[in-house]
């Protein structure tokens, strides 16, 4: 159950992925982007939630990828689960692009299989045909093998042009908190207007 006032959801959010992570939560790191394509149908993908501010949700992508187009039509919808603490949040509201300087600090902390992948996509972009798995594995060794041959070391190697950053500003966000009594899950709703953050408590 979730505590009777909660002035800020997005700094609780905050706690909880903390939480999460010092349960061993194999979801702690992990959220769900969902959009939508062309022709309306509903796309959800996992991805790294890299941060949770006192603004929202920050995820990244290569703007090769599909989801990049989507979100340049309309807004995203972030979801995170923690099976470990019986809670789950939606997070709903428009994104912002991150800045090239924000963009290049949180890229420098990718782990380098994320920036060798990083550089593959340029070359093919995400969600795009392949021969077969032993391709892939052999363009992305090919990527690995080039970019240790052109700089002296990891942290060396710049950010590629594709790479994109996006902070979803959270609007409204539903939280759900599991409950062992009867059933009765605990459902709070916030929105945020000029004046902070409004709640409301909703049948789950």
């Amino acid at each position: 159950m979730f505590e009777r006032d909660v002035d800020d959801p997005l700094m609780l959010i905050a706690a909880d992925q903390q939480r999460a992570r010092a349960a061993g939560d194999a979801n702690a790191e992990l959220c769900v982007l969902s959009t939508v394509d062309g022709r309306g149908n509903a796309q959800a993908r996992t991805l790294v939630l890299r941060e949770v501010s006192d603004e929202g949700a920050l995820v990244f992508m290569s703007a090769s990828s599909p989801k990049w187009t989507q979100l340049a039509e309309r807004n995203g919808h972030v979801h995170v689960h923690w099976p470990s603490l019986g809670r789950q949040y939606r997070i709903d509201g428009p994104w912002r692009a991150l800045t090239q300087e924000q963009l290049q600090a949180h890229w420098q902390q990718r782990p380098w299989a994320s920036k060798v992948l990083d550089w593959y996509y340029e070359q093919r972009a995400q969600g795009t045909e392949i021969d077969s798995r032993e391709a892939l594995e052999a363009g992305v060794g090919a990527t690995e093998a080039a970019l240790r041959a052109q700089h002296r070391d990891e942290a060396s190697v710049p950010m590629p042009p594709l790479a994109r950053g996006i902070r979803v500003i959270a609007h409204r966000i539903e939280a759900f908190s599991l409950s062992d009594r009867r059933r009765l899950h605990d459902c709070r709703l916030f929105e945020r207007d000029d004046s902070g953050w409004r709640s409301s408590v909703r049948v789950p």
